[in-house]
């Protein structure tokens, strides 16, 4: 007798990771309460930062002793401008996300969660948040799996959630305000296209590489950036039957300095 109810879908957070591009510094000059000074500089004169259209600069005037030097057992940066970009950390909401409600395989239905991941960099050209799944499909049950989303133009997310005529789907839609990739801005009516960032929009696939979901050019504030993930499972009832189970997704978030 097949059974109806799958009971749950469940997204595993299996990996969460920070890469620097550099070197980082395992002390700091001065901190209290409310603020940490990673480095500082006595010298001349300088700019911390200058722009244009055309170039972005920071200098520093009047040091000594500034440069790279390594050898077999060591990697120096020596000078303010060197070591200024060392920090980065990545803070999960949780280390699973759980989506509701269960739903049947006959009668079919709509699963959804969310989770949030906090950046906090230094970094003068900010950093990428990625995700990506291990498997694929990425949502499973032993044998059984759900088919991944499939946006109606390949390559560009679907600004409303539509599954079309498949029997079963998962996706995401990521959300940060401040800094959403333009593959997940919109124009109020599609994605890839626009400026506006929108909550529960642009729906895409998990890939088994890395997929950017936030992307800053600039330091973070002091409390770091905060990225959602909307994830969702449907089963269309109308074209077919989804074996009962418990569905499990892998999923890695990446955060890199640039």
């Amino acid at each position: 007798m097949l059974r109806d109810t799958i009971k749950y879908f469940t997204i595993m957070l299996l990996a969460v990771s920070v890469i620097l591009s550099g070197l980082s510094a395992s002390a700091y000059v001065r901190s209290s309460v409310n603020y940490r000074i990673e480095s500082d500089s006595v010298n001349s004169g300088g700019t911390d930062e200058s722009v244009s259209n055309s170039y972005k600069a920071w200098d520093t005037v009047g040091e000594v002793g500034t440069g790279d030097s390594s050898s077999d057992k060591y990697g120096l940066s020596a000078g303010y401008r060197q070591v200024e970009e060392n920090y980065l950390a990545l803070t999960v909401s949780t280390s699973s996300i759980k989506l509701l409600p269960s739903l049947s395989g006959l009668i079919g239905g709509v699963a959804s969660g969310t989770g949030s991941w906090t950046v906090k960099t230094d970094a003068i050209a900010g950093y990428s948040l990625r995700i990506k799944a291990t498997s694929s499909p990425a949502l499973k049950s032993g044998f059984n799996s759900i088919e991944d989303y499939t946006p109606e133009t390949t390559g560009i997310p679907d600004f409303f959630w539509n599954i079309g005529t498949a029997n079963s789907e998962f996706g995401f839609s990521p959300y940060n305000p401040y800094s959403q990739p333009n593959k997940y801005k919109n124009n109020t009516s599609a994605c890839s296209e626009g400026t506006e960032i929108t909550d529960e929009r642009c729906w895409y696939h998990f890939l088994t590489s890395d997929e950017t979901i936030a992307y800053k050019t600039a330091r973070t504030g002091t409390g770091g950036e905060d990225t959602k993930v909307s994830f969702r499972a449907e089963i269309n009832s109308s074209t077919g039957i989804q074996e009962a189970g418990e569905y499990t997704a892998a999923i890695v978030i990446t955060a890199v300095a640039n």
